[in-house]
């Protein structure tokens, strides 16, 4: 008998050989069975336009949100800037006032009643 570098026979690599290819076999029973439950490529291009159609649906929502905040921004500048107008217009008239009530001051000394 001729015999390799591993002392195995031919035989021997024939019997290993045999093992191994029952072993294969093994692993590829039922492998049809395994796949009943997948689905077919229509029934996932379904499913994927689903999940493209959600995922539209959920960009359009995004996109009216950016709209409103956008308006929302706009109408909080406006608020802000009338804000400061109406302070603005609050600090003259409360420089106007402290005027007025001064030179009022200064009239009541001068046309002090005097009295007997």
């Amino acid at each position: 008998m001729k015999h390799n570098s591993k002392n195995m026979t031919l035989e021997d690599l024939d019997n290993r050989f045999d093992d191994l290819s029952t072993m294969i076999a093994k692993g590829f029973e039922n492998v049809d069975k395994r796949f009943e439950n997948t689905a077919t490529k229509d029934e996932m291009n379904s499913r994927f336009n689903q999940v493209n159609q959600r995922f539209n649906q959920v960009d359009q929502r995004f996109d009216d949100l950016e709209v409103k905040v956008d308006n929302l921004e706009r109408k909080v500048d406006k608020v802000d800037f009338r804000v400061d107008q109406v302070h603005e217009i609050l600090d003259r008239g409360e420089k106007d006032f402290l005027g007025l009530q001064k030179r009022v001051q200064v009239l009541e000394k001068i046309n002090k009643p005097q009295h007997i």
